[in-house]
């Protein structure tokens, strides 16, 4: 399968939570505001706002504190990339 690029505001895209990763601003495919971040042991799980309606989690294995409100650049891996179109088409659809 041949990943499709980014939309910066993309409502249709859909990832794991630990297939993404905060990277500098040039390299990401878009960016979100921290709004909760919970230390789970051996990863810390971000809630962003941005970019569209629905709240993004993501989980990062980064040894950083995160603060509510602060902005962050986030790359999802193309190989975990998951269209929800082709996946419906499939049957697997969330």
């Amino acid at each position: 399968m041949t990943a499709r690029p980014i939309e910066k505001r993309d409502p249709d895209l859909v990832f794991r939570p630990e297939d993404a990763d905060i990277v500098a601003p040039d390299e990401a495919d878009f960016s979100g505001t921290v709004t909760a971040a919970f230390f789970l042991g051996d990863r810390t799980r971000l809630i962003l706002a941005g970019p569209g309606e629905a709240p993004v989690v993501l989980d990062t294995r980064e040894r950083t504190a995160f603060d509510h409100g602060q902005s962050v650049a986030v790359r999802v891996r193309p190989d975990a990339r998951m269209d929800p179109a082709s996946m419906a088409e499939a049957g697997t659809a969330p």
